[in-house]
């Protein structure tokens, strides 16, 4: 029976503020012409914990292929658009928590391409993924005018990305010199992105409408294509993936014999005073969790509801060192911190690699085990599987009488 009690009531004495809301300043996107991504999101899924926005050319996918079959937890449902026939196609994912819509007005004129906008409370950001096939028309580029024209009427601040298919380090073509220059857009990837035996091709711009909000911008070699992936990072204000604290009770530490003394010597008459059951059950509860208190130690832990379920405390220790040594880079520029973040980067990836495979493992085992002794925890544990990663609970950015509410408190103020 005491058991049964402290399970009943484990819940109401955690003290659990909620999460907070609050900003960060480094705003990322990411680039990658995959060459297919169906059998590699695995893959993907390690490589993005870095950044907000993942963008994705030549997916290689059909109708065959559903939103539900490519969806990455911690992201929402890709934007997406497949190519009728063979090969191309593009995605573009975005974390949960921030606030995106889709402009399908702005990709008429270029066939393979995703325009969306990212809205925070101050400004709005247009981003462009396009695929530029090397067999592409003549008026490639004339079509591209117009779309990017048509964004700068709603937008000062672009950001374009992609394959181009036309080398950045070489003299370009004036028509692509005209658009750029028109628009006061410049391209912030300097390394080459498609490097063979025979040549080094910068071909995956980054192109921004405002360099001076570009903190860091480079190559990663994502080993999953004949392209190296490319990113930058902005000085841009974005919500903050929410966490918050909670206490729990650590039961394995619990000293019952003391407290079931205490417990059964404790005078509990005072209970019959008087004639509020809603009262009496109130000082019962006050009564047992004090003499809980004493005997079952607690400690804070921090509750990361978008965690992936295999992330232990190592990893994180590993990311956050990760991150330490991106931030150095960004200040001293030096090409030994660069290549300490990347090879810290590198780690990382290869231990999200390595848990998950042994968490999987483990499921594996736990499953087998349970399929034989304990049904109902067998077909828990198969419903958490098919069900994936967490969601997000988040509500998302109100719009009323042409007012938006980003933050809880103003949101439950629309109301």
């Amino acid at each position: 029976m005491l058991l049964i009690v402290l399970i009943l009531l484990c819940n109401d004495i955690a003290e659990n503020p909620g999460p907070e809301s609050s900003v960060i300043h480094g705003f990322s996107v990411f680039h990658l012409n995959i060459r297919s991504i169906r059998n590699k999101l695995n893959d993907v899924e390690n490589l993005l914990d870095e950044f907000d926005i993942a963008c994705f050319t030549e997916t290689h996918l059909d109708t065959a292929i559903s939103l539900e079959d490519i969806e990455i937890p911690g992201f929402e449902p890709p934007f997406r658009k497949d190519r009728t026939n063979h090969g191309g196609g593009i995605l573009i994912y975005y974390r949960s928590g921030l606030t995106v819509k889709r402009r399908v007005e702005l990709e008429n004129d270029i066939d393979e391409s995703i325009w969306i906008e990212l809205l925070t409370k101050n400004k709005s950001l247009l981003i462009c993924c396009l695929y530029r096939p090397p067999n592409s028309r003549n008026d490639f580029w004339d079509r591209l005018e117009q779309s990017v024209g048509s964004a700068s009427d709603l937008s000062q601040a672009l950001l374009l990305c992609g394959d181009w298919n036309v080398d950045f380090h070489e003299r370009l073509p004036s028509r692509i010199k005209d658009l750029l220059s028109l628009y006061d857009l410049s391209n912030v990837i300097n390394e080459s992105t498609r490097i063979t035996d025979t040549t080094a091709k910068c071909i995956d711009p980054i192109i921004l409408s405002d360099t001076t909000i570009s903190q860091e911008s480079g190559t990663i070699d994502a080993r999953l294509s004949d392209h190296m992936a490319t990113y930058v990072t902005l000085n841009f204000e974005t919500p903050v993936r929410k966490t918050f604290l909670r206490k729990v009770w650590l039961y394995k530490e619990c000293r019952f014999e003391n407290m079931r003394d205490e417990i059964s010597t404790t005078d509990w008459s005072f209970l019959n005073d008087g004639n509020d059951i809603d009262n009496t059950l109130s000082l019962f509860s006050d009564k047992l969790k004090t003499i809980m208190n004493k005997h079952i130690p607690r400690k804070e832990v921090t509750i990361r509801p978008l965690d992936k379920a295999w992330f232990n405390s190592e990893i994180r220790r590993e990311i956050r060192h990760r991150d330490r040594l991106r931030k150095t880079y960004r200040r001293t520029g030096k090409t030994s911190d660069r290549v300490k973040y990347k090879n810290q980067r590198n780690k990382v990836n290869n231990m999200k690699k390595r848990l998950k495979e042994k968490y999987f493992e483990s499921m594996n085992d736990s499953l087998r085990d349970y399929k034989q002794t304990d049904s109902k925890t067998y077909w828990k544990l198969i419903g958490s599987l098919i069900k994936g990663g967490n969601k997000n609970n988040e509500i998302p950015t109100l719009n009323y009488n042409g007012q938006s509410a980003f933050s809880d408190e103003s949101k439950c103020n629309m109301f």
